[in-house]
């Protein structure tokens, strides 16, 4: 599939249908950025960046994931699903600190401390 400009209509579909590898590889072109000035901003190694885009290992952990949409200053929601508009942080409202609250609550105990340390290491 062709990947549309950001203008066309199915712009929206095709960031919905791509991995989080497209979505990751069209921000940093976007940008202008190679794959290792990206790396070098968020203090990773080029091949992480690599295995993001081809998939040859797991999507960008929170933490990663942070700092990505802070080097490109791009949604993180974006990112994940391809909903939204890339360059637009969605701001927090009621329901969604509610769809947080409900999704730690059925969480297992192990991933609530594991979110819990990672809100803490995020906000430091």
């Amino acid at each position: 599939m062709k990947k549309p400009v950001e203008s066309d209509r199915s712009f929206a579909k095709w960031a919905k249908s791509a991995t989080i590898g497209e979505r990751i590889r069209w921000l940093i072109e976007s940008r202008g950025y190679k794959q290792t000035e990206l790396a070098a901003k968020m203090d990773l190694t080029q091949a992480t960046i690599s295995n993001w885009i081809t998939g040859a290992s797991r999507k960008p952990n929170a933490p990663s994931l942070l700092k990505l949409a802070a080097a490109l200053q791009c949604n993180p929601q974006w990112v994940i699903d391809g909903t939204g508009d890339p360059w637009q942080m969605n701001q927090m409202t009621q329901e969604s600190e509610q769809e947080l609250l409900e999704a730690f609550r059925a969480m297992e105990p192990q991933a609530q401390a594991a979110l819990i340390a990672a809100a803490n290491a995020m906000r430091k």
